[in-house]
């Protein structure tokens, strides 16, 4: 199954193993609305946790694949920087952080992502759903498979009652 990248209008981004995007979007409600959100199918994957001493898992690193596609993807500006203070011979936490670097994370952070734009933003397909989709907040994906949910499940209670007389 894919795994897909999900870079929030925020410049966070979340990993999520899912058929389509519209299942993604699904799955990802546990974070947020992910209707302003991008998404990008990831080709490579590996990531190492460690266990902390609390019990929490933690990142220890990133394969050299999947960072690159994720930089590449999420902070292409970013990535730009960080290249160009890696090939000078800066170091992360050991040396200061460059202006270059801090005004590249900022950019990220507040960069409009393409697929904001209003009109673009997925809309429920009932008239139902998109009421409840904006007094909600909910993603597209998520009131569309409830509504058709809720539908089969009428049709359904319909079915066996069968038809009055």
């Amino acid at each position: 199954m894919p795994v897909y990248l999900c870079r929030w209008p925020n410049g966070d981004v979340s990993l999520v193993e899912a058929g389509d995007t519209d299942e993604a979007a699904i799955l990802l409600d546990e974070f947020g609305n992910a209707d302003e959100a991008e998404f990008h199918h990831l080709v490579d994957l590996l990531v190492n946790f460690t266990l902390d001493d609390e019990g929490s898992l933690r990142v220890e690193q990133w394969g050299e694949l999947t960072r690159r596609e994720i930089y590449e993807v999420a902070y292409p500006r970013l990535e730009a920087a960080l290249s160009k203070e890696f090939a000078k011979g800066w170091e992360p936490n050991v040396r200061p952080i460059p202006k270059r670097i801090r005004a590249a994370v900022d950019h990220e952070r507040e960069r409009r992502l393409e697929r904001v734009d209003e009109d673009e933003t997925p809309q429920a397909r009932t008239e139902l759903g998109k009421d409840v989709q904006k007094s909600l907040g909910a993603p597209a994906a998520l009131i569309d498979a409830l509504t058709e949910h809720v539908g089969e499940q009428i049709l359904k209670k319909a079915k066996r009652k069968g038809p009055k007389h």
